[in-house]
Formats: C-alpha cells, structure tokens, sequence
C-alpha cells in the first residue's frame, strides 16, 4: 500500500541548522581573520570562500565613479562559506559567516548528540579565531532550524495530508484534509523555554510535486535572549536561571520533537524514532 517514506529511510531530516545572531556586523572579525579560519576549517570543511558583497556611498554633488566619489560600487568581503561535499557533489556540511549570523549546516543527519557536538565544536573554533562574543558584540540570538522531507511513494494523485498528518493536529489548517497533493500552512507562535525566557517559533508545512507529492516541514525556534552572552565562559558555563549555549540548543530539539509528535501520525513517528 502507497504511503508517505521518510527523506533517508529512517530520517527525515534534509538539514538542521544552528545559527547564532550578534548585536554587531562579524565582516571586521572575518575580514581581519580570514587567513586563520580558512587553516582552522580546511581540514574539516575543503571548500572555504570569500563571500563578497557590493558597497555604495554616495559622495554630494560628485560624479558617479568619478576619482574620490566614493559613489562607484566597491567589492568587499561580507563573510565566508565553508562547506564539505559529498562524491555526488552534494553539500554534506557547511560552516557560514554573513552580517551578524554565524550558522551551521548538516545535510546529512543521524543522531542529535553526535551532530549537536560537532556543530558546538565547529562554533568554539570560530569563537576563539573571531574572539566573539564579547562585551562589545554580543550573542544575542540562538536558532535551532530543522527542514523534514517525506515523499509519497504511490500514484502522487492519491495522496493526502491524512496519510501523513495527525487529523488532530493543532499546527496545521482543518481545511488542507480535504484538499488534493497541493496545499501549504504557515504559523507562528511563542513559547517559553525557561522562565522569563520566550522562544518564537516559526513552522512551515507544504505539499509540493516534486516528480512525486512531497511533503516538506520546516521549523525555525529563534530565541532573542533577554540576557545575551558577553564571553566564551559564559556560553558554556552560566549560572540558573539561564542556559548555556548547549542547553539551548537541547531545549530547542526537545521543542521540534514535541511539535512533530503532534503534527505526525504514529506510524510516522515510528518510522523515524520518534516513538518506541
């Protein structure tokens, strides 16, 4: 009988991201050390770049690109991807630097601890090069995102949000049940991590055909901490009420776990080890 599989067999995750915002533009940090990350990282993650961005200023009453203007467009670096690629050329794991965002991306996923644990790893190397957070540029936003994929493996005219999603599911629309492969629901709410402490939660759940129906769910917890973190020694050892870095992230998942068990039907959960 046809039925909704999961992305890679027992997993359905397609990329989990942990991603961390700071009071102030990184590209000085990136810029100033770009040498000793790309040597830190290049073992790890081989393709490690330059992100470029176009700068304009505008100087009065001067000719555009004239000398001294200011008003041309100048490249500069704007931040760094780094990435390691799998034999097919696809991604498996990347490392980004842009604005005030540092993430990490895993495109291949088994386990939480172990992908946990490398990508804090993969963020104290970068906290050490960049000597963030600090005083002056604090973390201020941590961010747990996780893409799921589930592909019906049938005629993609017979399926249906039913075959996948719990009917009584709070996070989606009533009305998607009897619609056809193609519907879409976006929702957003807050909930609170610890106390005094509100994490936003943005959740994204869309039928697609995509040489099947595919159904993809994309949830984003961002927490703006209302204590930010002002060194590396706070990040990984704070006193409670507050979390460490590691203890957010942990709270996050557990979230995104509690969201997909009221989203899924059981054998779905069951499939990916969600439920015994």
């Amino acid at each position: 009988m046809a039925a909704y599989v999961p992305f890679a067999g027992k997993n359905s995750i397609v990329e989990a991201v942990f991603g961390l915002h700071f009071a102030q533009p990184l590209v000085p940090q990136i810029t100033q050390k770009f040498d000793a990350l790309r040597s830190e990282f290049i073992a790890d993650l081989p393709s490690f770049e330059k992100m470029q961005m176009i700068q304009l200023t505008v100087g009065p009453q001067q000719q555009w690109g004239t000398p001294g203007s200011g008003g041309g467009p100048t490249p500069v670096v704007g931040g760094f991807n780094a990435a390691k690629f799998r034999a097919d050329g696809k991604q498996s794991r990347a490392l980004r630097g842009m604005a005030n965002f540092l993430s990490v991306h895993f495109l291949e996923y088994e386990r939480w601890a172990e992908t946990k644990t490398d990508a804090l790893s993969f963020l104290d190397r970068c906290f050490r090069i960049l000597d963030l957070p600090s005083v002056q540029n604090p973390l201020v936003g941590v961010e747990l995102r996780f893409i799921d994929r589930f592909t019906y493996d049938g005629d993609p005219a017979a399926a249906s949000a039913s075959q996948l999603l719990k009917t009584t599911t709070k996070f989606v629309s009533p009305k998607i049940f009897g619609a056809d492969n193609l519907w879409h629901c976006n929702s957003g709410w807050f909930d609170t991590l610890w106390p005094e402490q509100k994490c936003m939660n943005q959740l994204e759940v869309q039928s697609i055909l995509d040489g099947s129906a595919v159904v993809i769910v994309s949830h984003n917890a961002q927490c703006n901490l209302v204590a930010p973190f002002k060194s590396i020694q706070e990040i990984k050892n704070i006193p409670s009420p507050r979390f460490p870095l590691e203890k957010v992230f942990d709270a996050q998942h557990v979230a995104n776990s509690m969201i997909l068990k009221d989203l899924l039907s059981e054998k779905i959960l069951k499939n990916i080890g969600l439920i015994g």
